[in-house]
């Protein structure tokens, strides 16, 4: 054998080694962060700037508030998004998480921009989804509903995971829907019996905003901070935000308290476990340069 061989082995050796060891240190210098779709828009904005400044790569995956608690507490993800508190059953079931609110969020309800509709009272809404309305001349007789005349209303819902969905049922007075198969069936949280009037089920804002603009009678719940960042789909046109009990839901109304249908937006760490690159992370969205990432995206920083 040739004194070349060994020469080459230790070189092809050396060369994996090097690739092992930079795969690694790269590996080092990334942050997962899962979860809520309503809080990803800010993540999302954060990215770059925090990056340059720390070398710091995050990767983003937006699965549900549910879905991102359940990834931290698995440690499938480093840090979650959530626009739900704990339940009580996730507090129990995982002591070491910790919550970290980021933000205000309101809740709106929006609507065909040729519905006539523009007020609804928060009973009003309860009433839509547990189904005291089937067309929406129930609703108000003194309006021209003669596009809508003898449709049924098409209700609209966030998937069973999202933390959107948790905060309707709760600023709402709803109760756990009943799924079955693509429909979502409420009720209100007084009443014995769900709605016979399913609400179709999505898992983005940009979903609800598309079956909105096509369905003249639809209705959908959606967060205003995640609506302010849709301003120039040219779908956005084609909806409106209605206000409720007569309060225009608006970044200021709501930072005044006048709007009162709000939620906070939170991150999720598991505080037993030390990650110099997540504490980095969480410095980095307290600061100002973090908080005009919030108030940009038309939430409410804190």
């Amino acid at each position: 054998m040739s004194m070349k061989a060994p020469n080459k082995l230790i070189q092809v050796l050396l060369v994996y080694l090097l690739c092992i060891f930079v795969n690694f240190a790269y590996a080092k210098e990334i942050i997962t962060i899962t979860g809520s779709t309503t809080v990803a828009p800010i993540v999302k904005a954060s990215e770059s700037q925090f990056q340059s400044q720390t070398g710091i790569s995050i990767i983003i995956r937006a699965k549900g508030s549910s879905a991102g608690i359940e990834a931290v507490a698995k440690g499938e993800a480093n840090i979650g998004m959530a626009s739900r508190p704990l339940r009580q059953s996730e507090q129990q079931q995982w002591p070491q998480l910790k919550t970290i609110t980021l933000a205000e969020d309101a809740i709106v309800l929006i609507v065909n921009s040729k519905n006539p509709i523009s007020n609804l009272t928060r009973q009003q809404v309860n009433e839509l989804y547990s189904g005291r309305y089937n067309n929406w001349e129930q609703l108000d007789k003194e309006l021209n509903f003669n596009l809508l005349k003898n449709q049924h209303i098409q209700l609209i819902s966030k998937k069973e995971g999202h933390g959107s969905l948790s905060a309707f049922l709760s600023l709402f007075g709803l109760s756990k829907p009943n799924i079955q198969g693509r429909k979502m069936y409420f009720k209100s949280a007084d009443a014995s019996q769900f709605s016979s009037l399913g609400a179709s089920q999505v898992d983005t804002a940009k979903q609800a905003m598309t079956l909105v603009a096509r369905l003249k009678n639809s209705i959908a719940y959606e967060s205003l901070g995640t609506l302010e960042t849709l301003k120039t789909d040219p779908l956005y046109t084609q909806i409106k935000i209605l206000n409720i009990d007569d309060i225009k839901p608006t970044v200021a109304s709501v930072t005044l308290g006048e709007y009162p249908i709000k939620r906070s937006l939170s991150l999720v760490i598991d505080q037993n476990k030390t990650n110099p690159h997540v504490t980095q992370y969480l410095q980095y969205m307290s600061s100002p340069e973090g908080k005009e990432h919030i108030t940009t995206h038309g939430y409410i920083a804190k």
